[in-house]
């Protein structure tokens, strides 16, 4: 359909908000978070499956990509 705007980028970023409140509910002060923390939050969430990845998480999809490349 010409000139609809697909919903889909707003929809990521409110998932993305809702995995990130797991850890700082909304107006948390992340200043009180250390590096340390914030380091296994992005962890975690790198390594979590996505659907829109076919399953697979952050990590694991570049993985392949570097692996399809470096071949």
């Amino acid at each position: 359909m010409v000139g609809r705007v697909s919903q889909k980028p707003q929809q990521m970023r409110c998932r993305g908000s809702r995995i990130i409140r797991r850890f700082c509910p909304k107006g948390t002060d992340i200043s009180r978070f250390t590096k340390r923390q914030i380091q296994q939050i992005e962890d975690w969430i790198n390594a979590l499956p996505r659907k829109i990845l076919d399953g697979l998480s952050a990590e694991n999809k570049v993985e392949l990509y570097f692996e399809k490349v470096a071949a």
